[in-house]
């Protein structure tokens, strides 16, 4: 038994400790970086829609009859045609980053809004359409966490909430 050539007990704990750590740094790292990632997202989410908003209503402008593959008649337009169309546009193109039993985009004046809102927990990750006001103005908002404040501070702060600032006008 002098020859013997084995791990000592000692030996076999030390290498599983260090798995262990290892383990835990890598759980912590990648946590980290999913949550870079939907936070990358909802900002992606939120630019392409303002750009496609904007560069649908510049065919508008210059004489196309309809746009948004059909969803928005030029003659007819009005703030509210819009973000409906849109979101019409892209309800099976965008994804909620967060949680996706949710829907990806909502206009915040109809039921989809009125159920997926930033005041609501079920909300992360829904691309918020919001109407200012019937001239035009409208904001895209999205909470990546909870609590969301929305448009609104929560205690000083705009908590959990990423919008466009100032509010968009896309019918100048």
């Amino acid at each position: 038994m002098a020859n013997s050539k084995a791990f000592t007990l000692i030996e076999l704990l030390v290498v599983v400790a260090i798995i262990g750590i290892l383990a835990a740094v890598g759980v912590v790292a990648y946590n980290g970086y999913t949550s870079a990632a939907k936070l990358n997202t909802v900002k992606a989410n939120q630019k392409m829609v303002i750009n496609f908003i904007m560069s649908e209503n510049k065919r508008c402008d210059i004489g196309e009859v309809s746009v948004m593959d059909g969803k928005l008649s030029c003659s007819n337009r009005s703030t509210a045609s819009i973000l409906n169309a849109t979101q019409s546009y892209f309800e099976n193109k965008i994804k909620n980053p967060v949680d996706s039993s949710n829907p990806g985009i909502c206009v915040s004046t109809n039921s989809c809004g009125n159920t997926y809102n930033y005041g609501s927990n079920n909300s992360v990750g829904v691309l918020n359409l919001h109407l200012i006001d019937a001239t035009g103005t409208i904001r895209l908002g999205t909470c990546v966490n909870q609590p969301c404040s929305g448009p609104y501070p929560y205690n000083g702060n705009k908590v959990g909430y990423i919008e466009t600032d100032p509010p968009i006008d896309f019918l100048e």
